[in-house]
């Protein structure tokens, strides 16, 4: 029985895969069909719609491939203040903005440049998403603790019950589902930063209290 319940999981997993790799190619036919279109309303909607597509495959591909392909990461140095700091330049403009704060010019560290960076966007993207109708800028925030490198995305939006805090990295898990339209997404963000930091031998909490804002923490080892 084991052995037949893995080999559904298998198959669906594959299956999921395949399906994912092939709306790829209909996606670039439909991106390129639409600057066919001349009416400026409906032309900016299917955009949406293509976008949001193109998102969701992107992560259910990323999502799998950090679930099952630990050992395909591509280890190279990176300066995670640098990176940090660029991520938050290229969001600044987004209500309510970004404040970035770091003692160190510089910290190096062994890792997997695309996932890792994947994995701060959406912990960004998603502090951002959650609390663009405040005043006050999300946070990052990277210091050092126990030879762990501690980098904070904290923002001042709606907040997460306390129920809901065990589930927010669980693949498609959205705490509002009546959120989904105003703030897009399929709920895959968080699970693919989770599973990215565990790769890299990492920590991700969360801290959060409606109506006074989330902090998600990385924890990842300098050594």
């Amino acid at each position: 029985m084991t052995s037949k319940i893995k080999g559904l999981l298998d198959s669906k997993r594959q299956l999921l895969l395949d399906v994912s790799h092939e709306l790829r190619s209909p996606l670039t036919r439909m991106r390129v069909a639409l600057e066919f279109i001349q009416d400026d309303q409906p032309k900016k909607q299917l955009k949406n719609d293509i976008d949001d597509l193109e998102e969701l495959v992107a992560e259910l591909l990323e999502n799998e491939r950090m679930l099952h392909g630990f050992h395909e990461l591509q280890l190279e140095e990176v300066d995670i203040i640098t990176m940090l700091k660029k991520l938050c330049v290229e969001h600044e403009a987004i209500a309510p903005g970004v404040d970035f704060y770091a003692l160190q010019p510089e910290i190096l560290l062994r890792m997997d440049r695309i996932s890792i960076l994947a994995a701060f966007r959406n912990l960004l993207e998603n502090a951002l998403k959650y609390s663009s109708h405040q005043q006050k800028p999300v946070e990052v925030r990277i210091s050092q603790n126990n030879g762990n490198l501690i980098i904070s995305f904290k923002d001042y939006g709606i907040g997460i019950e306390e129920k809901e805090l065990q589930r927010i990295f669980e693949p498609f898990y959205r705490v509002d589902k009546s959120r989904q339209r105003k703030t897009r997404g399929y709920g895959l963000g968080l699970s693919v930063a989770e599973k990215a930091i565990k790769a890299h031998g990492g920590e991700l909490k969360v801290l959060s209290k409606i109506d006074q804002g989330t902090m998600l923490t990385v924890s990842l080892p300098l050594a």
